[in-house]
């Protein structure tokens, strides 16, 4: 059950007759589906990594070639990143033996298209393992099955304002513990890759 949704709020809500002159009280029936929890495997950078977009790349890489298969869910803070780790992985990937298997890399960000965001939904192809690199769109308001891994830089960008100089500004801090240790029970029978 969500943590926001109020249960008796809504049942009362649906409970109450449809008119004043109604006496027949609609049903509802509160449906209880329990959730599901799945072993997770955190590993951490042993030093703070100043450069997390090669920290990403080269995780992702070290994933690829070392461990089972499964999709890899990559966390970084814009649309900018995104499309520059894409192009490094791109780049790498033609670079790749060719008896290895290869990466189909899918961006999800707000500003896509729709039709492009679809796209981290459908089924890899077989033969291939699917990376997507994600803001924090994919934290919560979606799933994305297949996902075994996921690296995650510990930073999201955050909408600051500064009364003083009555301007918003973009910052990318690293993000409180609780909030980060949240990210991995979104997904199933995973590994997390935290730097």
């Amino acid at each position: 059950m969500s943590a926001t949704l109020q249960v008796e709020l809504f049942e009362s809500y649906f409970q109450t007759p449809l008119d004043a002159e109604s006496s027949a009280k609609p049903s509802c029936t509160v449906m209880h589906v329990p959730g599901r929890q799945h072993p997770v495997q955190i590993l951490y950078a042993s030093e703070p990594e100043h450069d997390y977009l090669d920290a990403a790349l080269i995780a992702v890489l070290q994933i690829h070639f070392d461990e089972k298969p499964g999709d890899i869910l990559v966390f970084l803070t814009g649309q900018e990143e995104i499309e520059s780790l894409m192009a490094l992985l791109q780049s790498r990937v033609k670079r790749f033996p060719p008896e290895t298997q290869s990466l189909l890399i899918t961006p999800i960000f707000a500003a896509l298209p729709p039709d492009q965001q679809m796209q981290v939904f459908a089924p890899t192809p077989k033969g291939m393992r699917k990376v997507i690199l994600a803001t924090n769109i994919a934290e919560s308001s979606i799933t994305i099955n297949g996902v075994r891994y996921v690296v995650d830089s510990g930073c999201v960008k955050v909408l600051k304002t500064t009364f003083s100089l009555y301007i918003h500004l973009l910052s990318s801090p690293l993000i409180y513990t609780i909030y980060h240790t949240h990210r991995p029970e979104l997904f199933m029978d995973l590994q997390a890759l935290k730097f």
